[in-house]
């Protein structure tokens, strides 16, 4: 990681030397629609190369050779400029590089630009390799994280993530057949691909509404007015499933947070924790349409960080036990957990300093069982959901 940061800085430092000794030279720019945001990237006409005529890895080896031998590092060094300024995780990077090379080769193959943003990826310091038969290439990045529902190669402590299928829809689930596929990986060196997102994208010109969120507590009715960053809804539209760990880490926006966590403290402020905790978990039951997904998005698998469920009428167990998870680590302090029973039922556990309830054990340390999907505030602190009362869990913690 600190060479890749390394090279970065590097990459930025030769962009902003040479770019203008390539303006008087022939040097062009493009605007690339990326969300909320236009952006303008510098590159040189000389990087538009010869396309390869098959699909082989001679043919590979010719492709990134003669790109490799252009000022690549001006576009390169315009992209990691974008990465860096508006905190940009891996995979939005990667869209990015997508969007500039569909701005750049409009009228070339898609094979073209898949060739490209492999060259990118690689040359930006990724381990990067291309799945290819005669009548097509992808690309597959070595990741360390959990995703789902798209083509995976299992490879030493990891596995590479056919990202081209997250564009193209082919989200099935299944792996990278060998059978079918031939894998081009000489070139493959760099670090892993990260699909997490602990900061969020920074947008110039963010699109926000404001969702109005009546709940019961205690048969007494409140609200919070949650101002949403749609401009950062719309990046999830395209993003693969993580695990639910993953999706609790992922922060509210600077607009959600500001407009209900302080709101949020205002209200729990002459509160016990636990009736704080009570609170919470009535704002998660009632404040939300529950539907599953299928019924909801007519999607079998659909799970939302915070400010999704948040922002959408419906949601289910797993996303309100997301948005609890992050509530109380914002909120109150002690460690909370989520809970998965038989892969059914999606909880949450807290750790109280004195247990409610038959605990839920993890780590040698005792947790209060806390159901945030309800139904509705009828179970008390320590009461399982229904029907799981004596069902296995584990512990999700990655």
């Amino acid at each position: 990681m600190k060479q890749m940061l390394l090279f970065l800085l590097l990459i930025l430092g030769l962009v902003y030397s040479q770019q203008s000794a390539f303006a008087d030279n022939g040097s062009n720019s493009v605007t690339v629609n990326f969300y909320s945001e236009k952006l303008n990237v510098e590159y040189d006409p000389d990087i538009h190369i010869e396309m390869v005529k098959d699909l082989t890895e001679t043919n590979f080896y010719r492709f990134y050779t003669n790109l490799s031998e252009t000022n690549y590092h001006i576009i390169l060094g315009n992209l990691f400029y974008y990465k860096q300024t508006m905190a940009l995780n891996d995979w939005l990077y990667y869209l990015l590089i997508c969007q500039t090379s569909n701005a750049l080769f409009p009228n070339e193959s898609e094979t073209y630009r898949t060739l490209f943003n492999w060259f990118i990826l690689s040359k930006s310091g990724y381990r990067v390799q291309l799945n290819y038969s005669p009548q097509e290439v992808t690309i597959s990045v070595y990741s360390d994280d959990e995703v789902f529902e798209l083509p995976i190669s299992p490879e030493s402590k990891g596995w590479f993530v056919d990202i081209s299928a997250a564009l193209k829809k082919q989200t099935d689930n299944k792996y990278i057949s060998r059978n079918t596929r031939i894998i081009f990986n000489n070139l493959s060196s760099g670090v892993p691909f990260s699909f997490k997102m602990k900061q969020l994208p920074k947008f110039n010109s963010p699109d926000i509404v404001t969702r109005h969120l009546p709940f019961i507590h205690d048969n007494q009715s409140y609200s919070f007015d949650v101002k949403i960053n749609k401009s950062f809804l719309y990046t999830r539209w395209c993003y693969p499933q993580m695990s639910y760990k993953n999706l609790s880490d992922i922060p509210l926006s600077e607009e959600a947070y500001s407009s209900l966590i302080p709101a949020f403290k205002q209200l729990l402020r002459n509160k016990t924790n636990n009736d704080a905790l009570r609170l919470i978990l009535s704002f998660t039951r009632s404040a939300f349409t529950y539907k599953s997904d299928q019924e909801a998005y007519n999607i079998p698998n659909l799970a939302f960080c915070p400010e999704e469920t948040l922002f959408y009428t419906n949601s289910d167990c797993e996303d309100r036990a997301v948005l609890f998870k992050y509530l109380v680590q914002q909120l109150l302090p002690y460690d909370v957990i989520l809970v998965n029973f038989n892969d059914e039922h999606v909880s949450c556990a807290v750790a109280l300093p004195q247990v409610t309830g038959k605990p839920i054990l993890y780590k040698n340390k005792e947790y209060t069982i806390c159901e945030p999907t309800g139904p509705a505030t009828h179970l008390k602190l320590g009461d399982y959901p229904v029907g799981f009362e004596d069902a296995a869990y584990t512990i999700i913690d990655k």
